[in-house]
């Protein structure tokens, strides 16, 4: 949360009570800055588990058997771990929209070029979001930017 830490003091009793951690971040806009950091690695993740499905894929691995390593090794997290399945079974079943994922990429950028900060991550992440929408995925969950990755490779990642 951002804002005077007076206000965050009062109200950290209510938001303790419907949420498992409240963090401060610092005055005004501090916050939200961190929601963006936050939806930088959501997309960042996504992005880079479809490009690694769809690679497994083109270089003959069996996806369950790529799960079963993202599961439990060093780089394993559980948007992998959710989404990957999700993927393999052709679930986009809506938790965040990807239109609204779009929305947040370019946020992000318009917030890092404001401060100088390169985030090309974000910048090929909306590239597919776009993609995905313009294929009618829009409503579908914000996973569904795998498709486009996958499509441009010319691969189906469902199971």
């Amino acid at each position: 949360m951002g804002g005077p830490k007076a206000v965050f003091d009062k109200v950290v009793p209510l938001f303790n009570a419907i949420s498992a951690t409240v963090h401060y971040m610092g005055e005004g806009g501090k916050g939200t800055a961190m929601k963006l950091v936050g939806n930088l690695l959501v997309a960042s993740q996504l992005q880079a588990l479809g490009e690694a499905l769809t690679l497994a894929k083109k270089a003959g691995l069996n996806l369950s058997d790529v799960q079963g390593v993202l599961d439990v090794a060093d780089f394993r997290t559980p948007i992998y771990y959710g989404v990957g399945r999700g993927a393999q079974a052709g679930d986009y079943t809506v938790n965040f929209a990807l239109n609204l994922m779009l929305k947040d990429a370019k946020l992000i950028q318009d917030f890092a070029s404001r401060l100088g900060s390169p985030v090309p991550t974000a910048a090929t992440a909306q590239k597919y979001i776009q993609e995905a929408i313009n294929d009618g995925h829009g409503e579908q969950n914000a996973s569904a930017l795998i498709l486009a990755i996958a499509k441009e490779a010319g691969v189906d990642l469902a199971q």
